[in-house]
């Protein structure tokens, strides 16, 4: 597997004990209250998350609140992007970054393998899923 090239200020995280927060948007919740695979889904390729390390899930859903809709923060275990032959790139030293404690899920190498990205979707669907909401409770 060939991950794209990090920038000078970005560095992976491989700790797989991490716990990430997805702020996910309401049209993203399923019938049944959960997350949805299209939650973990982006154009770019590169999912959005909060570091548990550097932030908690109210403080992360209060941020991202102040200017996007939002359902919850949901736990997502780093083990799990590991699993499925991703990583997690923290970017909190970019400038450009302003999300307190921000990483993304890193799939471009996933370009052209759309099972693949599929299977990403799901598995951190169902991880969510199972941890359930962080907050608000």
């Amino acid at each position: 597997m060939s991950f794209t090239p990090l920038l000078p200020d970005e560095r992976e995280i491989v700790d797989t004990d991490e716990t990430l927060w997805r702020l996910v948007h309401p049209r993203h919740i399923d019938e049944q209250g959960f997350p949805s695979s299209e939650a973990f889904a982006d154009v770019q390729r590169m999912i959005s998350v909060v570091q548990s390390r550097l932030r908690t899930a109210r403080e992360a859903y209060d941020f991202h609140r102040r200017s996007h809709e939002c359902d919850g923060a949901w736990p997502i275990p780093s083990g799990v992007v590991h699993q499925v032959e991703c990583r997690v790139v923290d970017d909190t030293e970019r400038a450009e970054v302003t999300t307190p404690g921000h990483a993304y899920v890193d799939y471009r190498h996933l370009k052209d393998e759309k099972r693949k990205r599929k299977r990403l979707r799901t598995e951190l669907a169902a991880a969510a899923s199972a941890l359930g909401r962080a907050h608000p409770e």
